[in-house]
């Protein structure tokens, strides 16, 4: 699987995504949803939100307030695993910092689509800070991904993660 074909994907299905924000936030509360890539000027407030902090959307909400999330839809192919991955380094040889280093979302949107690519299957949010604070003390290694690139990633069972205090703030 190539960058380009995983990218198609993620595009394909962000108005599914939408839909369940708009279901968990409400309808009625949610002024504007922003993908920072959907963006055409790409300033360096939006580079460094995107690239440095892990941020691919932003939520704003009538009250004026507003929260980021990165996102990450998998095929319904993974949902055998039930695992949380987080990229550690993109690329192992170079020793490129991947999002486990630079995360700085509120939230994580972890998904995975169902198996007509037409909609969500189930989907965890996570609380970036209280996940921060867990992988800390846990000191987990990570594993080499050696299907599809040189990058390296943390992975975790979701039943693991549910057992801590304030990580999966929802599980659909």
């Amino acid at each position: 699987m190539n960058f380009k074909i995983d990218k198609e994907f993620q595009k394909k299905m962000d108005k599914y995504i939408d839909i369940e924000y708009n279901k968990y936030f409400g309808d009625n509360n949610i002024k504007q949803i922003t993908r920072l890539d959907s963006i055409d000027e790409q300033t360096d407030t939006i580079k460094i939100l995107d690239r440095k902090l892990g941020v691919d959307t932003a939520i704003r909400f009538n009250n004026g307030q507003f929260i980021t999330i990165q996102e990450k839809i998998r095929r319904y192919e993974y949902i055998e695993y039930q695992d949380f991955t987080l990229e550690y380094y993109s690329n192992i040889l170079e020793k490129i910092k991947g999002e486990y280093f630079y995360l700085g979302a509120h939230l994580y949107f972890y998904g995975y689509s169902n198996q007509n690519q037409n909609g969500i299957y189930c989907y965890r949010l996570i609380n970036i800070l209280n996940l921060k604070l867990y992988l800390n003390k846990l000191n987990k290694k990570p594993i080499e991904n050696k299907k599809h690139s040189n990058a390296n990633f943390i992975a975790i069972k979701f039943d693991e993660l549910l057992k801590q205090d304030n990580i999966i703030i929802y599980s659909s």
